[in-house]
């Protein structure tokens, strides 16, 4: 028996009743493709491992330098369930002629021919013909999910940092040796909700303790641990005094009742709260409301309460 050194890379199965091809992924999934016109032919791939698939031109055209082309390629396709079709460059088009795929996504339910649309970055014009490797396919895996519609998001470490701001490395120590033996760590306390800062009334009957400010050798400060307030509030004064105060944010627009007549409101903090327990420190972070004008350096709110437990 002779056997071929040669593996095969695609198997096509043809249905001539409505002139439709079909390659083969593996034994029980298919990318379904349909030729169009005569010029039109079945992708390949260069090796059996590859995952692109290429795409070849059914017309001659010209792209002109800086401009992009539509390009046929007399098929139409249907994906395998829970993917969908990429539209990729060829590296050795984008190497050597600068030649790029703009709007490369293919929705699985879009039966119409796919067309390439491809653009020359080059100072040269370039020639398509018939025949011509253009692009590749690459089948990527999807989800759709229902949309839900939230008033705010949930904190992350990054937060509205954008462009640029992941190679600026920034990072938290969660398990710290303190100064206060050898032996005791930090312990933080996990959130067991998010609420968005800022609410409406503030109460008055206080129990106070005192908090490191920041980290666990940061400054010291009293807070008020305030039942009847819905947000935590810090002063304006408590965060000037700290050596590294942390970023102001936006919040909400709230009205203040039972502070001062003179109070107003100048964003909000990201704010760590170290408190010494006889299990040694514990972290909480809070979101805390500045307040230009309160003589009270700290309040806790509600919120304190409704985001974490022991």
């Amino acid at each position: 028996m002779a056997v071929s050194s040669k593996p095969e890379e695609v198997l096509v199965s043809k249905d001539n009743t409505e002139n439709a091809n079909t390659l083969q992924i593996n034994h029980k999934e298919f990318l379904k493709v349909k030729t169009l016109n005569q010029y039109a032919k079945i992708p390949t791939k260069a090796t059996t491992e590859s995952i692109g698939y290429d795409l070849y031109a059914t017309n001659h055209l010209q792209i002109p330098a800086n401009d992009n082309k539509l390009i046929n390629t007399g098929l139409a396709m249907s994906p395998p369930k829970g993917t969908y079709i990429r539209i990729a460059p060829r590296s050795g088009l984008a190497l050597k002629h600068k030649l790029q795929v703009d709007a490369g996504v293919i929705d699985p339910d879009y039966t119409g021919e796919i067309k390439v649309l491809l653009s020359n970055r080059d100072t040269e014009p370039f020639q398509v013909n018939i025949g011509d490797k253009i692009a590749q396919i690459n089948l990527e895996n999807a989800k759709t999910v229902p949309i839900q519609v939230l008033t705010y998001l949930k904190n992350t470490d990054r937060g509205e940092k954008g462009f640029g701001s992941s190679n600026q490395v920034d990072t938290k120590e969660l398990e710290v040796i303190t100064n206060h033996s050898s032996s005791e760590k930090l312990i933080v306390l996990p959130k067991i909700m998010e609420r968005p800062p800022g609410c409406s009334f503030i109460g008055s009957t206080p129990t106070t303790t005192l908090v490191h400010l920041g980290e666990i050798n940061g400054p010291t400060a009293k807070v008020i641990i305030d039942s009847g307030s819905d947000i935590t509030l810090v002063s304006a004064a408590t965060i000037a005094s700290m050596p590294k105060p942390p970023k102001k944010h936006e919040g909400k627009k709230i009205k203040l009742s039972q502070v001062t007549a003179q109070t107003t409101i100048s964003g909000y903090v990201d704010l760590p709260l170290i408190f010494n327990t006889n299990q040694g420190p514990v972290q909480t972070d809070v979101e805390a409301y500045i307040v230009n004008g309160m003589t009270t350096p700290l309040i806790l709110g509600n919120d304190f309460a409704d985001l974490y437990q022991s």
